[in-house]
């Protein structure tokens, strides 16, 4: 847009240094372990894939994904993320996404079959951890220099809706939490 409008490189240039990227969208958190872990909203089976296929091409190592499903929406894209995540990373951690009424177990089971028809193995390329602070924690953990995590479903949000409560939740805080 800016070459369109004739902006100059070295303004455009200036520009990025200060630009601030939106919270919880392909949102960097830093950290010293010389891996990335980046937090997005993506949470349908499209923004899954093109976050996946991004994260492969700048991760010089290992792509790690945390992600789950909201209940009370389109079953039946549960699989089909579930697939996409085994195909485009090396490791996958389903966990609790706005589960609602919803058994957790139940969502990260429907997940987990695409997974497998992907190639996964249960406790060996994917893992199921329902507590998503822990299901974060665990990534980080695994994740070695070069490596990227991905955290996916939530970014931005503060809160997480389980069996009828709104409880105080963030992606970002988790994150600075499991890297202490």
């Amino acid at each position: 847009m800016c070459k369109v409008l004739n902006v100059s490189d070295d303004l455009i240039v200036q520009g990025l240094k200060t630009f601030r990227s939106v919270p919880g969208r392909m949102e960097r958190v830093s950290n010293r372990g010389g891996f990335e872990v980046i937090i997005d909203f993506a949470h349908t089976p499209n923004a899954v894939e093109k976050a996946l296929q991004t994260m492969r091409k700048i991760s010089k190592g290992k792509v790690y994904v945390v992600f789950g499903a909201a209940s009370e929406r389109d079953t039946g894209k549960r699989p089909l993320m579930g697939k996409i995540a085994a195909k485009l990373a090396d490791y996958v951690i389903l966990t609790n996404e706005d589960p609602r009424w919803e058994d957790p177990n139940k969502i990260l089971t429907d997940i987990a079959k695409g997974v497998v028809m992907g190639g996964g193995t249960l406790n060996k390329t994917f893992w199921m951890i329902e507590d998503r602070a822990q299901a974060i924690k665990f990534a980080i953990s695994k994740a070695k220099a070069k490596d990227l995590v991905l955290i996916l479903g939530k970014g931005h949000e503060k809160s997480m809706s389980i069996q009828g409560k709104e409880l105080e939740w963030n992606d970002k805080d988790a994150v600075l939490k499991a890297l202490k």
